[in-house]
């Protein structure tokens, strides 16, 4: 099948973004631009909303899915799966955003890519179970766009992100929330930590910077995870299809 060109709407969004001082909007107008794009495709088919939720609920359809990505082997771990979705990975930028979710049903987009490329690409874990957890909690659900989101992030739908790219949930969390004060607010077990200490906590405790603060493995959870090892098996996982 061959990928949808999203020529039409990038276009217009990259004429808006070179005007620096209207960066914050662009960024919205750009998600609302994906968005669409996403609810053309579910459109252009007359999919309506009974008929998405029936196939939700009996065969997971996925729609524009890339074929060479459709039955990629995850290891569906049940344990990180509910880790994730209580918020307790170990990783406190991935920790605030679920726990965010759980809390207030909303989430930002930039966390939303964070949050699911972690699930995909470091839990090894099927996108199609966090779409439907997604669902089930965020208050702003549309279809289309929750889709579409969790396609681009796991690399399987149409005009997704490359199979190689693989968020660093630590170089995210640093970039996003430097001093931390998002991951302070929905992870309050990390509130003594310093802006150089709450995105890897574990890191510091080598050097026993954090371990008068705060126990880690009993306060708040180690990494059940290492990224850069998971990193290679989720390239692996997704090379074999190649």
């Amino acid at each position: 099948m061959n990928k949808p060109k999203t020529s039409f709407c990038l276009s217009t969004y990259n004429k808006v973004v070179e005007n620096e001082h209207h960066i914050e909007c662009a960024s919205r107008f750009r998600d609302q631009q994906f968005e669409n794009f996403f609810f053309l495709f579910n459109a252009k088919d007359n999919i309506s909303e009974n008929e998405v939720q029936s196939k939700l609920k009996t065969d997971k359809i996925c729609f524009y899915t890339d074929e060479e990505f459709n039955d990629l082997k995850f290891d569906n771990n049940p344990e990180y799966f509910m880790a994730w979705k209580e918020g307790r990975t170990g990783y406190p930028i991935i920790d605030a955003a679920m726990r965010q979710l759980n809390k207030t049903g909303f989430m930002h987009n930039r966390l939303r890519m964070v949050a699911a490329s972690f699930l995909v690409k470091d839990l090894l874990i099927d996108w199609r179970w966090g779409e439907d957890y997604f669902a089930e909690k965020l208050i702003d659900f549309d279809f289309s766009a929750n889709n579409g989101g969790w396609q681009w992030a796991a690399s399987t739908g149409c005009d997704a992100q490359p199979w190689f790219r693989i968020f660093n949930p630590i170089l995210q969390s640093k970039k996003f929330d430097a001093e931390g004060q998002f991951i302070k607010k929905y992870v309050p077990e990390l509130n003594a930590l310093s802006a150089n200490e709450i995105h890897e906590p574990w890191e510091n405790r080598k050097t026993n910077t954090t371990s008068s603060k705060i126990n880690l493995g009993v306060d708040y959870p180690m990494p059940i995870v290492n990224h850069s090892e998971q990193r290679l098996k989720a390239l692996a996982v997704y090379s074999a299809k190649k």
